[in-house]
């Protein structure tokens, strides 16, 4: 289900490519903390990143649950001028406070729901703002802005059992950043 709900909420910020190709729609994996994820995100200049950080289920039936959850946009803006041209814009690049209010109109009230999937969710509703980071790094200004939204969704325990792991697949990269594939590993588990 957490899986529908983010690629949902992907699918809908897709609108933001045609203001700009160059933004950067992903999950969120961690790049505030990770030097080599942040790097690949900062040459994009713009980004916007979701997770769905916490959840609550509550029983409804035998195997009916409600989940009151939070999806979290990460919304990141780098720009070579200044602190104000990060936030505010310029000219020829979006701010990251315009980037957050298209995010904000684009989600607001929006049903990641895919019935095929059986997910059935109320509209997002916007709750926290945070601002995570305003500042100067080596040559850049750095703008980065959090975004939480509530969101109610329905969830029944699929009656299909889930496919046995029959097996990791390990790809190994000599080169970072080429998506270069220079050996791998499949690792069949024994069933015990």
């Amino acid at each position: 289900m957490l899986d529908l709900i983010e690629a949902a909420v992907l699918g809908r910020l897709q609108t933001l490519k045609e203001t700009s190709s160059r933004i950067e729609l992903a999950g969120y994996a961690g790049e505030l903390s990770d030097g080599d994820l942040l790097a690949k995100v900062a040459a994009a200049g713009m980004a916007v990143l979701v997770l769905v950080p916490s959840g609550k289920f509550t029983r409804r039936s035998n195997r009916r649950f409600n989940f009151d959850g939070v999806v979290r946009l990460v919304i990141f803006v780098r720009q070579a001028r200044g602190q104000a041209e990060t936030r505010m814009g310029t000219a020829g690049q979006m701010g990251s406070y315009a980037l957050w209010d298209s995010c904000m109109r684009l989600l607001t009230d929006f049903h990641p729901s895919n019935e095929a999937a059986g997910l059935s969710a109320d509209g997002l509703v916007p709750t926290t703002y945070n601002n995570l980071v305003n500042g100067k790094t080596e040559r850049d200004y750095l703008s980065v802005l959090g975004q939480s939204f509530a969101i109610k969704a329905d969830w029944t325990v699929p009656e299909d059992a889930a496919e046995p792991l029959l097996g990791i697949d390990l790809n190994y990269y000599l080169k970072p950043g080429d998506d270069f594939i220079d050996a791998s590993d499949h690792v069949p588990l024994e069933n015990t």
